[in-house]
This record gives C-alpha cells, sequence and structure tokens, in this order.
C-alpha cells in the first residue's frame, strides 16, 4: 500500500510570489540552478496534489494567474535558457513546463 504524502497546498502563494521574486532578476536571485530546479519542482507536485489529487485549499484563480506569469517569465531567463544545453527537459525548463501544463488546467477548471 502507498501512502499519498499531503503537499502544503496553503503555502503556494508563497512559493509563487519567491518564485517570481526570483525569476525577476537576471541572475535568478543568485541562487544555484539546483536550488530553483528544487523549488520548481516543488511547485509542480503542489499544483498536482491541488489539481489532480483535489488537496484543499483549493488556489484562486489568480493564483494560478500569478503562477503562470511567473513561470512565463522564468522560462525567458537566459540562465534558465542555457541550462542543461544538452538535454534541457532534464534541466529547470523541465519541471517548469510540466506545472506550466497543470497552471493551465487549473486556470481551465476555474473557468
Amino acid at each position: 500500500m502507498t501512502i499519498r504524502e499531503k503537499r502544503p497546498v496553503a503555502l503556494l502563494p508563497d512559493l509563487i510570489a519567491f518564485l517570481e521574486q526570483i525569476s525577476s532578476t537576471n541572475d535568478l536571485g543568485g541562487y544555484r540552478l539546483n536550488t530553483i530546479w528544487t523549488l520548481i519542482s516543488a511547485l509542480h507536485r503542489t499544483l498536482i496534489a491541488c489539481i489532480r489529487d483535489g488537496v484543499e485549499p483549493t488556489p484562486s484563480k489568480e493564483t494560478f494567474e500569478k503562477a503562470k506569469r511567473m513561470l512565463v517569465n522564468l522560462d525567458g531567463n537566459v540562465k534558465v535558457q542555457n541550462d542543461r544545453p544538452d538535454n534541457p527537459m532534464k534541466g529547470i525548463r523541465g519541471p517548469a513546463k510540466h506545472a506550466l501544463n497543470w497552471v493551465n488546467q487549473g486556470l481551465n477548471n476555474k473557468q
């Protein structure tokens, strides 16, 4: 039997705000790419928990829109673009792409 770990969905707005702050700078706030990858991966898994698994509280439409803007902005960052040029989906762009897919699904559910 597998026990599913509940993700802290209530912290989603704070995680998005922190990632938004990081992604707004050219040097990604001075954080290592591995740290950013870990945070984006946490965002991705938290989005799965709230959208697919129904973990409460359900994020608002505004939270999803803010996450979408942040992910698009992050994807345009030069450091992110240069992360893992051999296999971009293994770098930050992998979990960011998956997180954006879940954000779009969350926005579609809100309509």
